[in-house]
């Protein structure tokens, strides 16, 4: 309909000087504004075309066209006095950023990142393995073909991040365009099916969204050199794109036909550091206040855990591998833990040899691979993570909780500090059970069987033998818990995990609590642990995933009910009540308010 509109108002063009003049036949009304502006964009594409076909007529000693260019073109308001309008007149107030480096600054960098240098290594890594991918899909060649070299390379006192890969490679016209466009991925660029055609239809699925993770290099430096070959290209078209003074110098560009552009075609970036990678704010400090420190092989494991390209670091000695594609599979569960935690305490390296026989890949029916894991609970909950690592396109993404290990998933944010895991509902409650049976197997401490119980059960899985609830000195499982219903009428059990010293009512010093409490033989009580893995947004989840938001209580204690149900019926009297929960060395009695579970009432 709009090519209908602008078609049929526009004259035949005429020739003034040498410019081709488009007239009307009659006015565009406010109704055609859009084909008007159709119309606006079709003779500037005609101008382009004019001025590109003199530009190559001149060149050759040509005669030129009478017409070299359109009149109006490039300015809506000249346009508009020879292809009219009516009632409206256009003005071209489109939507533009005119502070690009200062979007650049803010949105590409640690405002959308945070201080954490190691992004940006991340961020390298990922178009590295972009590229590898790409490479691979173009030339079919092996899904486990290439490689990405990172390093940290002196140079006259200064120390360069070097990040290399041997992947697809990038045209002149790339490194100065789509490489440059800040917010526009160039795999989903019209010039990338320019470039290589058929490439997305045999299958390329870039890492890379959102066109802004080069832009993190400048986190840590201002001084940055690209060059880059397209790998079916001979060796004189290498290029070397220079930043000299971050986003707001213009970058240089100039031939870079032999070392140090991959050999083989590929893109090698290197990143003027700003801050020494051993010192405060560098890329291998741990802690500014132990000074601890990590090598580059730990860091580099730790940001691409399960990439499916082979990652190498460079070294004076030569090279070290750190990963392999798909080896985070076969790996031992300890070196797998280890390379998800590069500032872990030697002293805590050697797990329990309980755990290492744990750690379970997460399969869906069909085969399908969502992760490699294991239950691992800590008796104190924080949602900032302390264990394994959700991953996104084999590259960290967020940390879990109540997990050791890896889940793979997909990003939900731009900077990817928020991620979704991918394993379905099935999935997981078919590993949370298989998870069940081998701690209750292999893990002693009853107290940790308890708390793997409650994230059991937040991921749809059955606890099966697992302890659970705590009643006097003994932890029980489910059949055992059963077995003391039958013979009892009445439950007093705290909900909110083992009993605290406090102040108002106990008559002892909270060191005698600690050390000499003993509770009463007739109270049972569930740990309060929260089993949630990973906070997305508002949810908390697999909870999200499993079951209906808890406004309170446990699984744990909604389990126990239901086994209480289950025993003694749907008749249970449910009260609070202040009763003797135990005693300090046996003289002193601890009093608290305990919720009574009853199968008949006290009064007829």
């Amino acid at each position: 309909a709009l090519h209908w509109a602008f078609q049929e108002r526009l004259a035949r063009p005429h020739i003034e000087l040498d410019a081709a003049v488009f007239t009307t036949g009659q006015p565009f009304g406010r109704d055609d504004a859009e084909a008007w502006w159709l119309a606006y964009d079709t003779l500037n594409a005609v101008d382009r075309e004019l001025r590109d076909v003199d530009l190559l007529l001149q060149g050759r000693g040509r005669e030129v066209l009478k017409a070299r260019r359109v009149k109006g073109a490039g300015s809506p308001e000249i346009l508009a006095r020879s292809v009219q309008t009516r009632e409206w007149r256009p003005v071209d107030a489109r939507l533009q950023v005119s502070d690009v480096p200062r979007i650049v600054e803010n949105l590409g960098g640690s405002k959308l990142y945070g201080n954490d240098p190691t992004v940006a290594l991340r961020e390298l890594i990922q178009n590295a393995a972009d590229a590898v991918q790409a490479r691979r899909k173009y030339q079919k060649r092996p899904t486990d073909w290439g490689l990405i070299k990172v390093g940290l390379l002196e140079e006259d006192g200064n120390v360069w991040l070097v990040v290399e890969d041997n992947g697809i490679g990038m045209s002149e016209q790339v490194l100065t365009g789509p490489l440059l466009d800040f917010g526009t991925s160039f795999w989903r660029s019209s010039q990338a099916m320019e470039e290589f055609p058929g490439l997305m239809a045999a299958g390329m699925h870039a890492i890379g969204r959102f066109g802004i993770g080069f832009f993190s290099v400048f986190m840590l430096g201002p001084v940055v050199r690209v060059y880059s070959r397209r790998c079916d290209k001979g060796q004189d078209t290498g290029r070397l794109l220079e930043f000299r003074g971050g986003t707001s110098a213009r970058p240089i560009l100039s031939p870079a036909p032999s070392d140090p552009v991959p050999i083989d075609g590929g893109t090698r970036v290197e990143v003027l550091l700003k801050n020494n990678p051993l010192e405060t704010g560098g890329l291998l400090c741990l802690s500014s206040s132990t000074k601890r420190t990590m090598t580059l092989a730990k860091l580099v494991g730790a940001v691409a855990p399960n990439l499916d390209v082979a990652i190498e670091v460079l070294s004076k000695n030569g090279t070290e591998t750190v990963a392999q594609p798909g080896d985070w599979l076969k790996i031992s569960d300890l070196d797998l833990v280890n390379r998800l935690k590069p500032d872990l305490d030697p002293d805590r390296t050697a797990s329990p040899k309980a755990d290492r026989e744990l750690m379970q890949p997460i399969k869906g029916d069909d085969g399908q691979i969502f992760g490699r894991a294991f239950i691992s609970t800590s008796r104190w909950w924080s949602f900032s993570g302390d264990g394994g690592l959700v991953t996104v396109s084999g590259l960290r993404a967020v940390q879990l909780h109540n997990v050791e290990g890896i889940l793979l998933g997909e990003a939900v944010t731009a900077a990817r500090d928020a991620a979704q895991p991918l394993a379905t509902r099935e999935a997981l409650a078919h590993w949370a059970s298989e998870q069940a049976k081998l701690i209750a197997g292999t893990v002693k401490d009853e107290e940790r069987q308890a708390r793997s119980a409650e994230v059991v059960l937040e991921c749809g899985g059955d606890i099966g033998n697992l302890k659970f609830i705590k009643w006097g000195a003994d932890w029980l499982s489910t059949n055992e818990f059963t077995d003391r219903l039958r013979s009892c009428t009445e439950l007093a059990i705290s909900f909110d995990g083992e009993f605290d010293y406090d102040e108002d009512q106990d008559d002892v010093h909270p060191r005698e609590f600690r050390a000499d409490f003993t509770m009463s033989e007739n109270i049972a009580l569930v740990l309060k642990h929260d089993g949630g893995i990973l906070k997305i947004a508002n949810t908390s989840w697999p909870n999200s995933l499993t079951g209906p938001e808890k406004y309170s209580g446990s699984n744990i204690a909604e389990y126990t009910r239901s086994l209480l149900r289950q025993e003694w019926g749907d008749e249970i009297e449910e009260g609070e009540e202040e009763r003797v929960v135990g005693d300090v060395a046996g003289s002193v009695s601890i009093e608290r308010i305990v919720t009574v579970f009853r199968t008949e009432p006290i009064f007829e």
